[in-house]
């Protein structure tokens, strides 16, 4: 399970958008912080419980557009669906058949009820500098969001 970890992301400043830095030992561990670290620039704070699951299956031809469609797809819940990730119950990732497999279960609560908490809008996740590159340490992801 994946919850939130300041530790883990951090903001970066980009002229007129925003963008993060997340981290991970693993693959599943840095897409997991990338997802906190978005989620973090919207809201001010996240709820601590979540009423409802949401499962997420995806596929792309390599990691970096997971990453960029992983990202979009919880913007998507979040703003369509009104529901805000609180816990990833479970997250993987396999590369299979040449192309990149992800499924994910998350925890969520509902964002219409975080409104007083909302600090930002995402309109997207752009591909601009992105960059997902394996370490020492693991991975790190550089990705920037159009507000």
């Amino acid at each position: 399970m994946y919850n939130l970890d300041p530790t883990k992301f951090r903001e970066i400043e980009h002229t007129a958008d925003i963008g993060i830095v997340a981290e991970g030992a693993s693959l599943e561990e840095v897409f997991a912080n990338a997802a906190f670290g978005m989620l973090s620039l919207v809201y001010q704070g996240l709820p601590r419980q979540g009423q409802s699951r949401q499962r997420i299956e995806l596929e792309e031809a390599s990691l970096p557009d997971l990453l960029v469609r992983w990202l979009s797809e919880i913007n998507y819940l979040l703003t369509v669906h009104h529901f805000l990730p609180v816990h990833i119950l479970q997250l993987q990732i396999k590369e299979q058949n040449q192309n990149y497999h992800l499924q994910a279960v998350m925890n969520g609560a509902d964002s219409k009820q975080q409104e007083k908490e909302l600090h930002a809008e995402i309109k997207a996740v752009t591909y601009h500098q992105l960059q997902l590159k394996q370490n020492e340490q693991g991975f790190t992801a550089w990705i920037i969001f159009d507000i």
